[in-house]
């Protein structure tokens, strides 16, 4: 047994020695969670509970490399240079990775697929201690990950060695030649999917770390599961940051533009937990964008549509979320705040400000945007306050793209909104037409399939909450010539529309309560602002401001047009993330080389106040926000 051991040991030594990844050691060492009301059993069931997303069958993607070179796709060292979290052991899935082994629906053996804690939870750097928060953004790189993902898909169908480690590791003792052939096949097929999701989410303007156009990617994914020929689609060019989740089963709205509304006198029963139909609809909305599969057909109408979405979980999950609290400021880590608090708050609640970003003359204290709420508050009702895009001045697109997005209906011509036949259900749906209202069909659609349940009146009640405009944004003066930007067109739209009652309705963004701020950088919807201190410095250019400096005299800086993401290193100071370039970080720029401002990247707006506080007015309020 002494040999047995001896011989281990030196077996082990020599290997690490040989590799020397000192890399590795730093991914084996286990982050500390702070408290947030979780015991680490519901920890772990938010970790590891499917929603119903089927990426790939399990032993493909476990057998999968990388597009260069034998290391495997979902290794540590791969998924951390894409910013996902590894699992607690090198051959765990990813944090958010979860291994679907589910019948429902017949779709299939197993399959790994995402859930929820892929993009809600957020790891940073304290002092040297990793920290995980759950609830917290990610700063995944997503649209690295599926390019990566294809890329390595395509590889391995057209490199024989990979095609050959691949067939083994899948097949086992099944793998025959003609097991082999169709292996390939298969694989072909569903090459062929991803490469068409990836051309019609092809993006101008780059995600880069911690960014997603979600709403886009969901639209579209709905779009092509209709039926029709889609020959054109908007894409998916406004990414957003990941929201930060805890009190999310709170709000009345969610999304950064509130354009799905909770019901919470809408409750019914799913597998004994009392479920609000607004969260329920919301969860299998996201699962649906992130691989769950569906089937739509007219011959379904009457009893919903075949899916994997796994409804009971979701309402797991929802229960688990209602649990979460926000994460406080660890002052056995960081030590106590410093700075002004008392001054801070008393400017946060009572000092009134004017939106120089905005053509309003309102002015409004922060705590009429964003109501206190206490850590562990997860009861109280949050009604959000949702400010015109064009009086808010922050960019416009998440908000105008997914507005204005239409698509071909296909099988769901002629159904009503709530997913049964028309008139009784609502209007039909048209030919081409607000894709928001088949991705409403097809959600109530994957639910009904399943739990019968729900009263038809309970869904129209849902889904006259937030009804679409009949009639989008389409180009109030529609410019045809050659040289016009088909971009400067849809602003043209989006800015005439914005003040139609309809469309005015969704030209919104959400202000939410701030607890718990200070993990989730970068800041305002689109990512575009690095620091809580830079939230509260203008924009703009004034006078003799510069980017990124301070004048003698205390005439502030502006916020920063272009940082690094990627980094998990936290600046206690400013509070937010620092900004360093190397390996695996993004670059995030508002102008592009040639000084244009780039689409969805703008970081104005949002700027009650910059220009007249004092940069000790500034820093009284950071220091608030940091308690909260």
């Amino acid at each position: 047994m002494f040999c047995r051991a001896l011989l281990c040991l030196v077996i082990f030594l020599a290997t690490s020695l040989a590799n020397n990844r000192p890399a590795q050691s730093q991914q084996s060492t286990r982050p500390i969670y702070l408290d947030q009301g979780w015991s680490s059993q519901q920890r772990k069931s938010w970790y590891s509970i499917s929603q119903g997303s089927r990426l790939l069958p399990a032993s493909w993607m476990r057998a999968l490399e990388v597009e260069q070179g034998e290391a495997k796709f979902l290794s540590p060292a791969n998924m951390s240079r894409l910013g996902f979290l590894p699992g607690r052991r090198p051959s765990d899935l990813p944090v958010g990775f979860v291994v679907d082994s589910s019948t429902e629906g017949g779709f299939g053996g197993p399959a790994v697929g995402m859930t929820c804690a892929a993009c809600h939870t957020g790891e940073l750097r304290l002092k040297g201690t990793s920290v995980r928060i759950d609830g917290a953004p990610t700063l995944a790189d997503y649209e690295a990950f599926m390019a990566g993902f294809l890329a390595s898909l395509k590889a391995t169908r057209d490199n024989e060695e990979k095609f050959k480690r691949f067939s083994t590791a899948v097949l086992g003792q099944q793998n025959t030649v003609g097991a082999r052939e169709t292996l390939r096949s298969d694989l072909g097929t569903r090459i062929a999917w991803y490469e068409k999701l990836a051309k019609y989410n092809a993006s101008a303007t780059p995600y880069g770390r911690g960014r997603l156009d979600a709403q886009g990617h969901i639209l579209n994914k709905i779009a092509l599961m209709t039926g029709a020929d889609q020959s054109v689609l908007l894409p998916p060019d406004a990414p957003v940051s990941y929201p930060y989740i805890w009190n999310a089963h709170q709000h009345d709205r969610v999304q950064w533009n509130g354009m799905l509304p909770h019901f919470p006198s809408g409750k019914v029963d799913v597998d004994g937990r009392m479920a609000d139909i607004g969260a329920l609809a919301r969860n299998a909305g996201e699962v649906l964008g992130v691989f769950a599969e569906i089937e739509v057909g007219k011959s379904q109408w009457d009893r919903g549509f075949r899916s994997s979405v796994r409804v009971g979980n979701l309402v797991r999950l929802e229960d688990l979320l209602s649990k979460l609290h926000s994460p406080k400021w660890p002052t056995d880590l960081l030590g106590p705040i410093k700075g002004d608090v008392k001054r801070g708050a008393e400017l946060f609640n009572s000092r009134k400000l004017k939106d120089y970003s905005s053509k309003s003359d309102a002015t409004a204290t922060c705590s009429q945007c964003h109501g206190r709420m206490k850590s562990d508050d997860t009861r109280t009702a949050i009604k959000a306050y949702m400010q015109p895009v064009m009086e808010a001045g922050t960019d416009m697109w998440s908000a105008c793209n997914a507005v204005s997005h239409k698509a071909n209906s296909g099988n769901l011509v002629g159904r009503g909104e709530t997913g049964l036949d028309a008139p009784a259900a609502g209007r039909p749906i048209q030919a081409q037409d607000a894709t928001i209202k088949l991705l409403r069909n097809a959600i109530i659609g994957s639910i009904v399939y399943k739990y019968e349940g729900v009263p038809v009146a309970a869904w129209q009640s849902w889904v006259a909450l937030n009804r679409p405009p009949a009639q989008g944004p389409t180009g109030a003066t529609p410019d045809t010539t050659p040289t016009t930007d088909m971009r400067e067109l849809r602003k043209r739209g989006c800015v005439a529309a914005s003040i139609h009652p309809e469309v005015h309705h969704f030209m919104r963004y959400k202000a939410r309560p701030l607890n718990g701020i200070w993990v989730t950088a970068p800041y305002l919807h689109n990512g575009s602002v690095l620091t809580l201190y830079d939230v509260l410095l203008p924009a703009a250019k004034r006078g003799d401001l510069e980017i990124g400096t301070t004048k003698a005299g205390g005439a502030p800086r502006l916020r920063r047009d272009t940082f690094y993401v990627g980094s998990r290193e936290f600046d206690t100071v400013e509070v937010g993330l620092r900004s360093e370039a190397g390996e695996g970080r993004s670059e995030f720029r508002v102008r592009s080389p040639d000084g244009k401002e780039m689409f969805g990247n703008s970081n104005a707006g949002h700027e009650w106040g910059a220009a007249e506080l004092s940069d000790e007015e500034r820093w009284a309020i950071v220091a608030y926000l940091k308690t909260l």
